[in-house]
C-alpha cells in the first residue's frame, strides 16, 4: 500500500497519533474527511494521466502522419526523376 508515497507504516503511525491528538470522535471525522481527499487524488491523478496518453497519442498520430506525408513526397520526387 503506497498513497502519495507513504507506506502502509507511516500512515499507521500518523493515525496513530492522530488519534492520540485528536481523540475517538474527532478521528472518525478525520478519517472521513482523509478518504475523501486520498479518493480526491486518485480522481485527479487518473484525468492527468488519461489527458496525458491521450496527448501523446496526438503527438504520435502527428507525426507518423508527417513521415507518411514525407515518405509520399519522397515516393513522387523518385517518380518524377525516373
Amino acid at each position: 500500500m503506497n498513497i502519495l508515497g507513504i507506506g502502509a507504516f507511516e500512515i499507521l503511525v500518523i493515525f496513530l497519533v492522530a488519534f492520540l491528538i485528536l481523540g475517538p470522535e474527532k478521528m472518525s471525522e478525520f478519517s472521513k474527511k482523509f478518504a475523501k481527499f486520498v479518493k480526491k487524488i486518485r480522481e485527479e491523478k487518473e484525468e492527468l494521466t488519461s489527458i496525458i496518453d491521450e496527448s501523446a497519442q496526438n503527438i504520435k498520430d502527428q507525426i507518423n502522419l508527417k513521415e507518411s506525408l514525407s515518405d509520399e513526397k519522397n515516393d513522387n520526387k523518385e517518380g518524377q526523376d525516373n
